[in-house]
């Protein structure tokens, strides 16, 4: 039913403002008599960009120009003790060093790739709050931020040398005061005024790298910058005030989670840009920066405790790829979270609860109960490590609870045929790879040292799997001792996660959007393709089931609220005749019935309530479907006096529809359009609603067409999607599902988007377009269900200042269409109540049963 998205005072354009004045309304007319003589137009447009950015960005420019200054001078022959940025130099024994020199350290890099960061931070960072803040405020940010950041992760360092710990020993050669520490706490703090979509990226954006680069590189400055983001959010959180909370859609949701994945994998990178390595999980980025194995006279570099004995676990290209391929399965798990993949959100908190759980083991459980684990695990200056230790077990323990805990948001489902395929495939290597180790360890006993037996098989069998940073103070069971015991010893590892990354690749493979139900995909298709009614393509979307009658003809869609199977709209499939519509009900209901399950018919036309009140069922209008004859579609005569008004505006000022499917967009529209939807989702008290109320997921069907009204300059105005009807495979109608409005759009963009989609498709052959219907907005019959009209005239009451449903039904009235009552049909008055909330249920799928009684309960 046509969207929720589109209020009709915002849609119906009856109070949008009139347009902003253009850059030409502002020029002073003495311009134009200007005598000067004719510039270049491209030294005309660095002069103006120039000029912009000293009048909006002074900050940025000073601040990038003594990062600028700083490289060069460090960059010249001489003495640097004083511009270095280390503890040692920065306190001169107990006492620190000049306050100059602390300032001088704050705006020096160590050497070109930092600075390459420090400088696109500077520009793009700080640039981006000064337009935001406001020079003032941006100032404000740096100090607020960037001073107590600086202190914390100093006296963090400090303390761990005054109590001999062996982290701070080690970082005290690292980078302890860093220009990004005010410029990422600044950027933090920008955040609090950004819009919905983007705060909630850089948020998640900044706390992920942080987080990583504290805990691949461990230097005392990588706490400066994580305290300066955690700093910037609260500083501007404070600063802003009390704001209502924004909400996110589903998809955002599901880009957050992308993000934060993509940064914590790609961590070990973040090492090759620094000269010192002293983070937990510091030895994946040694794996990447060293693709070759270290001598043993190299192996001081790993820390205490890592002997010549152990090193051939630690380095060499197999272990180096068993610690990077669990990394590359974060990043295709990562596309499958954008893609809403639930199955990959699945593997993705196995992984992360895997890795927590083998820290706990190899960091705290073995250290404690091993007598010859490599480190003693109560030798009093390694308690910094077990804090390492611990946050390296919590990071992905989180990530693992937060995917498990939103697994709503990732609806698209596998197949479990290709699931069952994609765990035989891992068993299988799993198996492969262990029985080529212990064939190995047998038929050839002098491949390996000790002598191998069954227990040291055992107890070193687990470590071929074993990414390298849990293995650094492990001390092995067995040790290759000729070619072939190195070749399977290092090459079992990879060969069972090569095995899982293809295994994941295999359940990410196919075709997008498939229902929850992922049987049922294919069939639901293809049922549409012989019939269905106005709204039947909405079965294809996330959280539907398929019942399909017994000769496979017709289907019913639906889906289990509460004990309730609410089907959506009318069954799908060619219907013969009345006694195969009978025929169809009564299967459904069986099929119901034996599932203890309560049926109800929900947004029917009049041909299958008919066939329900044969057999008793009661039933009450739910909404209006406005419906068009292409064919004799007008916009002439009075009633049509507005839709005619913004079709001529629309002429006037150069506007056009771009038709296309979601893939076919060019990529700034699409990006537009999702962030139209972000915000208007921000706005709301409610998470988004479903069932048949369409988003940015269903946009992006390949058989979804989406019509942009665009202006000269390509600005997005406006975009509605329509959804098909088929007929023996062939479109004959389509239904509005999504309407968006820019906040900047012209008066009229909606009725100019929907007059033009009724001319587009009567010269495609279409014979019926269908506006939807508005859910909730009729007038229920209370006389014949008084308990179920309450109910849902409650829910109605509550969502209309959100989502306008009665406003948009006037609003589609314009259009001079037809309306058709769809009807809910039930069997058994006596559980109106329950079927009223199992009904508001599948429109808001993400609350539970509880709070949706708690929510009917505040409205």
């Amino acid at each position: 039913m046509s969207d929720e998205h589109a209020s009709a005072p915002a849609d119906t354009g009856s109070s949008a403002t009139d347009p902003a004045p253009t850059t030409a309304a502002r020029i002073p007319a003495t311009a134009a008599a200007s005598t000067a003589r004719p510039q270049h137009p491209l030294l005309r447009l660095s002069r103006g960009a120039l000029a912009d950015a000293v009048r909006s960005r002074p900050l940025t420019l000073v601040v990038a120009g003594l990062l600028l200054v700083a490289a060069l001078v460090t960059a010249l022959p001489g003495p640097h003790h004083a511009l270095s940025t280390g503890i040692d130099q920065v306190f001169d024994g107990d006492r620190p060093a000049p306050w100059w020199a602390w300032t001088a350290a704050l705006s020096v890099i160590g050497d070109a790739h930092q600075f390459a960061v420090a400088l696109a931070v500077a520009a793009l960072g700080l640039g981006w709050a000064e337009r935001a803040l406001g020079t003032r405020r941006a100032l404000v940010a740096l100090l607020a931020t960037g001073i107590p950041a600086t202190a914390l992760g100093l006296g963090v360092a400090l303390s761990g040398l005054w109590m001999h710990g062996s982290w701070s020993s080690w970082a005290a050669r690292g980078i302890a005061l860093d220009p990004l520490i005010p410029l990422l706490g600044a950027t933090a703090w920008a955040t609090s005024v950004a819009s919905a979509r983007w705060s909630g990226r850089v948020r998640v954006l900044l706390i992920a790298a942080t987080s990583a680069v504290l805990l691949y590189s461990g230097q005392p400055a990588a706490i400066g910058l994580l305290a300066a983001v955690l700093l910037g959010l609260l500083g501007g959180r404070l600063a802003q005030g009390p704001r209502p909370r924004r909400r996110r859609s589903r998809h955002e949701t599901r880009t957050l989670f992308a993000l934060a994945t993509v940064v914590l994998a790609l961590g070990p990178l973040l090492t090759v840009l620094v000269a010192t390595r002293y983070g937990v999980l510091s030895p994946l980025g040694i794996a990447v920066a060293d693709l070759g194995p270290l001598h043993p006279r190299d192996l001081d570099d790993f820390g205490d405790g890592l002997s010549e004995l152990a090193s051939v676990r630690v380095v060499g290209p197999g272990p180096m790829l068993v610690s990077l391929l669990p990394l590359a399965l974060m990043l295709i798990a990562a596309r499958g979270l954008v893609a809403g993949r639930r199955i990959a959100a699945v593997v993705l908190a196995l992984a992360c609860a895997a890795a927590a759980v083998a820290g706990f083991v190899y960091f705290g459980v073995l250290p404690a109960t091993d007598p010859d684990w490599g480190v003693d695990a109560g030798a009093s200056h390694l308690w910094e490590l077990d804090v390492w230790r611990a946050i390296s077990t919590v990071v992905p323990a989180l990530l693992a609870v937060g995917l498990l805990l939103n697994l709503r948001v990732f609806p698209v489902a596998t197949d479990r045929r290709r699931v069952l395929r994609s765990v035989g495939l891992v068993v299988g290597g799993f198996v492969v790879s262990a029985g080529l180790f212990a064939l190995v360890a047998a038929a050839v006993p002098g491949a390996f040292r000790p002598h191998p037996t069954v227990l040291l098989v055992l107890q070193e069998l687990p470590d071929r799997f074993v990414p390298a940073l849990f293995l650094r103070h492990d001390r092995p069971s067995l040790l290759p001792h000729s070619p072939l015991g190195h070749l399977v010893y290092s090459g079992v590892g990879p060969l069972f996660w090569v095995v899982v990354v293809l295994a994941l690749l295999l359940l990410l493979t196919g075709r997008r959007g498939l229902p929850v139900e992922a049987t049922d995909a294919d069939r639901i298709r293809t049922l549409l393709a012989a019939g269905s009614g106005s709204l039947g393509f909405m079965s294809t979307w996330a959280g539907n089931r398929l019942w399909v009658a017994p000769d496979g003809a017709t289907g019913v869609a639906y889906r289990v609220v509460a004990g309730h199977a609410v089907t959506l709209s009318d069954p799908l499939g060619a219907v013969q005749d009345e006694a195969h519509r009978d025929a169809v009900i009564a299967g459904f209901l069986a099929h119901c019935d034996a599932q203890a399950w309560t049926p109800a018919f929900y947004s029917i036309h009049d041909d299958w309530r008919a066939a329900l009140a044969r057999r008793g069922w009661h039933s009450m209008p739910v909404a209006e479907e406005a419906v068009i004859d292409p064919a004799v579609f007008t916009t002439a005569g009075k009633k049509m006096n507005d839709v005619r008004t913004s079709v001529n505006r629309a002429a006037r000022t150069g506007l056009r529809v771009h038709w296309s499917t979601w893939a076919e967009l060019p990529l700034p529209i699409a990006l537009r359009i999702d962030a139209l939807s972000e915000e208007w989702v921000a706005e709301k008290d409610l998470p988004e609603l479903g069932f048949t109320l369409g988003g940015v997921d269903e946009m992006r069907d390949p058989d979804v067409l989406l019509g942009v009204a665009v202006d000269d300059q390509d600005a997005v105005l406006g975009v509605t999607s329509w959804l098909p009807v088929r007929s023996n495979g062939v479109v004959t109608g389509r239904t509005l599902d999504v309407m968006r409005r820019a906040p900047e759009s012209p008066n009229g963009v909606m009725e100019f988007l929907i007059a033009e989609a009724v001319t587009h498709f009567r010269s495609s052959g279409v014979s019926e377009v269908s506006l939807s219907g508005s859910p909730l907005a009729s007038s229920p019959d209370e006389a014949g269900a008084p308990l179920l009209g309450a109910v849902l005239g409650l829910v109605a009451r509550t969502l209309e200042p959100m989502y306008g449903f009665r406003s948009l039904l006037r609003f589609k009235r314009k259009f001079g269409a037809a309306e058709r009552t769809m009807h809910l049909s039930y069997q058994d008055a006596a559980g109106l109540p329950a079927l009223g909330l199992a009904i508001a249920g599948c429109y808001l799928p993400g609350l539970s049963l509880r709070q949706l009684r708690a929510f009917l309960r505040r409205a």
